[in-house]
């Protein structure tokens, strides 16, 4: 059986610096950060100074005032659905799982901590929209007087995160938080997808009633930044925008929609419409005569004193889809179903397997025998004594006697249980087990008759069927060419980095720095940072542990790389002297032997573009139309321009006024 679909349920979750919380400072939570100062002195030693604390403020609900709609997943109900069942509660999701809990100022108790906003449902007559919107970052509403909000204490138990995955095995909960946290990483990690946040109301709804869902911030700094506040007016960083005594008159939201419910038709109502039904103990079965099965096999013959309580009458119970719960048969009916349903061993009454079974056992093998065997021999040694009468009554038919290969009877499932023979093996020793599920399937002729219906269905389909599997086969041989592909790929990169990479990168280690400059930015390294005595090792990548040392990145560029190549005509046409070659630059440069040459700067006499622009700009021109000049050299054509328009004004109103 297939394991069931399961989910894990998490109380809060919180990301980054939110985990240090320790304190509050105003109405932000605050993180204790300890800067440690280490110098090193003129004679080579080191000194540390005490670690010097603070308190860091970190964002929190004062300084939200709106939320982005794409961060919601998920309502439900869907805003102006007007059935909705009223046994069912009204929730948010959004796909961060973190996000509710993210601005919360307060460290958490155990599995409980209070999320930063809370959606709650009113009816029509319990609120009014608030008209002045000015000065107010976030839409508020009017609470109505006595209006009950859900308990401050309470609201913990109203957030949590869903993971679509079982995290803890098959516990039913679980405390280990670090085994938990290690399982979400690793889940989120491979599909971001299977993981969400989720908020409920925990009001009960009424039948045929409109509500007005909002999502509002459960503190109140964050309820007075909403209305455009100072947050500093809470008398602490955990006061609650509400309480159990007092609501307060104005609650902004960050995000609100419409809905109705319904009266009927819930999953509920439909499952109290069902009414039990006695039921006859003949419903769902059918009688199965397998007193002659054939082929000299014995057939399901009481012994002549068997008890009336014993007696199957040859007769077994082919039962169907419908089946009656055991619960709902009376003492002496479940009797009868038990019997029949056990009937091989009659509830351990009767030694397994039953002699029908050992004969029917015995020509599904004549399949196997014939690979083996003559079929002569086969059918001598098949065991299957009983003679039956066959079609001609003066003529006795029996197996053993039969030179000719028979047509024996399937033996169904036989590769997906890989096994070709059943209770006894080719040496005629008893199978171990010989009770598990492709004996009891091909043994029993309930299941025999449930099979070849089944095997029929695929006959009638076979072609349909076998064009659905070589599509899918298509796919896998694209796959499977891939695959080798990557594979080709992947020993040819082997032997080309063994045949010339690792070489140089064990002879000649500056060469190769300057052959992998293009992934320095990439590759991460090892560095060490302070003195030695109190060095620390800390990742970076190899592009910064350069660019923190003697040598300039430029000596790794593309130019520099290009121009000191071994082959190259510079390099061809150059003598060095001992000591001194094209590999060992990088070498030098960090010793300080080779320094880059200094940037090129003017003479100090020499007069620039600049100066010259200034020595040719009209003393008389002031400075803001000068300015303006510079910034638009158009300007200087402005009064020609003019001037033709006047022409041109003049020129159309002079025979006008003639």
């Amino acid at each position: 059986m297939s394991d069931l679909a399961t989910y894990t349920f998490l109380p809060w979750m919180r990301q980054g610096l939110a985990n240090q919380i320790s304190g509050a400072a105003g109405q932000r939570a605050t993180v204790p950060v300890d800067l440690v100062l280490t110098g090193r002195k003129l004679d080579g030693g080191s000194e540390t100074r005490p670690p010097i604390h603070h308190d860091i403020e970190i964002y929190g609900p004062g300084d939200v005032t709106g939320l982005d709609p794409r961060a919601i997943i998920k309502t439900e109900p869907d805003n102006f659905i007007t059935n909705f069942e009223p046994n069912y509660m009204a929730h948010v999701e959004f796909y961060d799982e973190d996000l509710p809990w993210r601005y919360s100022p307060v460290t958490p108790a155990g599995h409980r901590l209070t999320p930063w906003m809370m959606l709650i449902v009113l009816e029509d007559p319990e609120f009014k929209d608030g008209r002045n919107v000015k000065d107010h970052p976030l839409p508020y509403i009017l609470p109505a007087a006595g209006v009950k909000l859900p308990p401050p204490e309470q609201l913990w138990a109203w957030a949590h995160v869903h993971v679509n995955k079982s995290l803890i095995g098959s516990a039913f909960r679980s405390t280990d938080g670090d085994a938990i946290q290690s399982q979400l990483r690793q889940t989120l990690d491979a599909d971001p997808d299977m993981g969400y946040s989720r908020i409920l109301c925990p009001r009960r709804l009424e039948a045929n009633a409109s509500y007005h869902a909002f999502l509002v911030p459960t503190f109140e700094s964050g309820r007075l930044a909403g209305l455009g506040q100072d947050p500093a007016g809470a008398a602490a960083a955990s006061t609650p925008a509400w309480t159990d005594a007092a609501t307060p008159t104005e609650l902004p939201f960050y995000h609100r929609w419409y809905f109705r419910t319904g009266a009927i038709g819930d999953f509920e109502y439909l499952v109290r419409l069902l009414k039990p039904q006695p039921i006859d103990s003949r419903v769902g079965l059918r009688d199965m005569d397998v007193q002659r099965p054939g082929a000299n096999i014995r057939g399901i013959i009481d012994a002549p004193d068997a008890p009336p309580e014993e007696a199957l009458g040859g007769i077994l119970k082919l039962g169907g889809v419908l089946r009656i719960p055991d619960a709902f048969y009376t003492e002496e009916e479940l009797a009868v179903v038990l019997k029949y349903r056990n009937w091989a061993t009659l509830n351990g009454l009767r030694p397994y397997p039953h002699p029908f079974q050992q004969d029917v056992a015995a020509f599904i093998n004549l399949t196997a025998e014939y690979e083996d065997k003559a079929a002569a021999q086969a059918n001598a040694d098949s065991n299957i004594t009983e003679e039956q009468t066959a079609t001609d009554p003066e003529t006795e038919y029996d197996i053993r006697q039969n030179p000719d290969p028979l047509i024996t009877a399937p033996l169904y499932g036989r590769w997906h249980s890989l096994t070709k023979r059943l209770l006894k093996d080719a040496d005629g020793a008893d199978l171990t087990p010989n009770d598990n599920w492709v004996h009891e399937l091909n043994l029993d002729p309930r299941w025999r008759a449930a099979a070849g219906f089944g095997t029929g269905v695929v006959q009638d389909n076979q072609e349909d069927y076998m064009a659905a599997a070589w599509e899918q086969v298509g796919e896998v041989l694209e796959s499977n060419k891939k695959i080798k592909f990557a594979q080709l790929a992947l020993e040819a990169s082997a032997h080309w980095y063994s045949a010339y990479l690792a070489p140089v990168t064990q002879t000649k280690p500056e060469a190769w720095l300057m052959l992998s400059a293009p992934v320095h930015a990439r590759v991460m390294t090892a560095s060490t940072v302070g003195p030695s005595a109190l060095a620390t090792a800390r990742r970076m990548t190899v592009r910064s542990h350069i660019a923190g040392s003697r040598v300039p990145l430029a000596a790794l560029s593309t130019g520099m790389r290009k121009q000191l190549r071994p082959r190259g005509q510079l390099m061809k046409r150059l003598a060095f002297t001992d000591g001194v070659t094209p590999l060992n630059v990088l070498t030098r440069i960090n010793r300080g032997e080779v320094s880059a040459a200094q940037p090129r700067v003017s003479p100090p006499s020499l007069n620039g573009l600049e100066e010259a622009a200034d020595s040719l700009r009209p003393p008389e021109v002031p400075d803001f139309l000068a300015d303006l000049l510079v910034k638009y050299p158009w300007l200087r054509w402005l009064p020609l321009i003019l001037a033709l328009v006047v022409l041109l004004i003049l020129f159309l109103v002079a025979p006008i006024a003639l």
